[in-house]
């Protein structure tokens, strides 16, 4: 049955089934690269894994370790031929790479993400903390818990009640009310502008 048929969920799916298609802009040997449809920052791409069968982070086992190493180094060579594009960027572009803890669709994919987190597409506050919040895993954390449990297992409670945080900008920590007032700092934030963290 066609990705397309059984889902929005399902829609990365045709991405790997046809890495021709207008909308991938790396074909690579362990993931497809495609800009998201729907981005939270000004620079939002996703990279796909293209075994089917790796549904989410939770069907990752030992084995696949040396598959999500090639794919890290993969990913990050895409965006050093990124770096020159975005050079002159202002505030200036870091990068960000990591899993939603939950995600909302399937295959298995890596968000890779500018720091500003200040998009039109950015409207709600589990948007903003999807990729502010400990929901925003890191590839190193997944690396590590395979090579040590052989799997990777969340606190689903744990992770839900990380979106429904209070808002709070992820540089400074200070709160606001509402995501205009959040993305009217993010965009001057001094800590974030004056010496943004690296990748």
């Amino acid at each position: 049955m066609a990705a397309s048929r059984r889902g929005w969920q399902y829609a990365l799916a045709r991405f790997v089934d046809n890495p021709k298609h207008e909308d991938v802009v790396r074909d690579l040997e362990t993931c497809v690269i495609v800009r998201d449809a729907f981005p939270k920052s000004r620079y939002h791409y996703l990279a796909i894994v293209k075994d089917h069968s790796l549904r989410s982070l939770a069907d990752l086992r030992t084995e696949h370790a040396v598959m999500l190493s090639k794919m890290l180094g993969e990913v990050g060579a895409f965006v050093e031929e990124l770096r020159s594009d975005v050079a002159e960027a202002d505030p200036p572009v870091v990068w960000r790479f990591g899993f939603h803890a939950i995600p909302s669709m399937v295959n298995l994919h890596l968000h890779v993400i500018s720091h500003d987190l200040v998009s039109d597409r950015l409207k709600h506050k589990k948007h903003y903390n999807s990729f502010a919040t400990d929901f925003f895993i890191s590839p190193q954390t997944v690396l590590d818990k395979l090579r040590a449990d052989g799997n990777v297992t969340f606190d689903r409670k744990y992770y839900e009640a990380a979106l429904r945080t209070p808002l709070a900008c992820y540089h400074c920590d200070q709160k606001f009310a509402t995501i205009p007032r959040l993305k009217e700092h993010l965009a001057t934030c001094p800590v974030y502008t004056l010496a943004p963290p690296q990748t």
